[in-house]
């Protein structure tokens, strides 16, 4: 897996690794970033998790093109589904909150659902596009129903993934959340953000489109390494949707994160093969291409 920097915030480890980059009042935005393994298990911080993931996959001014080799939104209309309906996802159950001794909040964390992929065009036209941006933005689709409207659980909690993919030509700028900018500082981040007419606090993910050099997880492939960031930011969400509240360990670093230096994993959905992010299990000590559940 190739390596490549994360903005520095608290402390260094091989790479350094935006773990604590206080930029909203929703949350702490998480970055895909490079860092060592750890031996500290992840620990639970009595909040919210994504019982029942219902994902939207949003593309940034961007379309599907079946005649390029790299058409990611096709890619993303077949993996999202394979994700969230399969063992993959039923593997989270790892990290359900009703067996915590003490605290629990009785969030269990099942398979989900793919609830279709929409296009926006954001009226701006800029191509470097910041975090407030983006949220202003995916609050004003929500609002005008271009987007799903988020979606509560039988606790409460928001069930409501929004996933944002970029196109080639398009720089994020995450400086004033401390993430620095894309492709250079980061491959990818998730953060939450409070949806007023709803009164729910939805959580995201920003997906540039990256090149090999900068983000090639798969050698010479940049859908396959595309996979790679896209799981492993909806690992993080499912786990710990509004950061720090969820799964993760001191300092921040999530299920994810504690796989960075792994190679990537592999799952296959019925005839298709995924590249995956590697995932650490606290049941198996260890980092896995899928979690094993909690039996």
């Amino acid at each position: 897996m190739k390596k490549f920097l994360c903005a520095f915030m608290l402390t260094t480890f091989m790479f350094t690794c935006a773990l604590q980059a206080r930029g909203t009042l929703q949350g702490i935005p998480q970055t895909t970033c490079k860092i060592g393994k750890t031996s500290t298990l992840l620990k639970y911080n009595h909040g919210t998790v994504i019982a029942i993931p219902r994902v939207t996959s949003v593309l940034w001014n961007y379309l599907a093109n079946p005649d390029d080799p790299n058409d990611i939104p096709t890619m993303l209309e077949k993996f999202l589904p394979d994700l969230l309906t399969s063992d993959w996802c039923a593997g989270f159950s790892e990290y359900r909150t009703n067996h915590e001794a003490g605290v629990n909040t009785n969030q269990p964390i099942r398979k989900g659902f793919f609830v279709g992929q929409k296009t926006i065009f954001p009226q701006s036209g800029n191509t470097t596009v910041t975090d407030d941006e983006i949220q202003q933005t995916l609050i004003a689709n929500i609002q005008n129903g271009s987007l799903p409207a988020p979606h509560k659980g039988n606790l409460g909690n928001n069930q409501s993934v929004y996933l944002i993919s970029f196109p080639p030509g398009y720089t994020v700028d995450a400086t004033s959340i401390g993430n620095g900018m894309s492709c250079s500082s980061f491959c990818g981040y998730h953060n939450s953000v409070l949806e007023p007419n709803s009164g729910i606090t939805v959580a995201y993910a920003v997906l540039p489109r990256c090149d090999l050099n900068s983000c090639g997880f798969v050698d010479s492939d940049i859908v396959k390494s595309f996979e790679v960031v896209v799981s492993h930011e909806l690992a993080e969400i499912i786990t710990d949707p509004i950061v720090p509240e969820g799964w993760d360990n001191d300092p921040i670093v999530e299920v994810a994160d504690i796989c960075e230096n792994e190679s990537a994993g592999q799952i296959t959905v019925g005839n298709n093969t995924w590249s995956v992010a590697k995932l650490w299990s606290n049941r198996k000590r260890g980092c896995v291409d899928q979690l094993p559940g909690f039996k």
